[in-house]
């Protein structure tokens, strides 16, 4: 099963979950999709949750706090993107 999920702040008013699960059943895809809200602040102190997803959509408010935690956590943890 895939792990699907928006991660971002806030998320209150997404459809997300709902579109999702019902093109997963019309595609008769195996997968889940749920949303996780992560205020931008709060992002470093939660990043090491976001590994266990197969693949996540990220919406925050602003690209640069996102890109600056991605580049402080590749640092930290000898990661590369590719």
């Amino acid at each position: 099963m895939n792990n699907f999920c928006l991660i971002g702040y806030p998320l209150g008013h997404s459809m997300s979950p709902i579109i999702h699960k019902e093109l997963f059943k019309i595609k008769n895809i195996d997968a889940s999709y749920n949303l996780n809200e992560i205020a931008p602040e709060n992002l470093k102190t939660n990043i090491k949750s976001l590994k266990s997803l197969t693949v996540s959509t990220l919406q925050f408010l602003t690209r640069r706090e996102l890109s600056q935690c991605l580049t402080a956590y590749r640092k930290e943890h000898s990661f590369s993107a590719q």
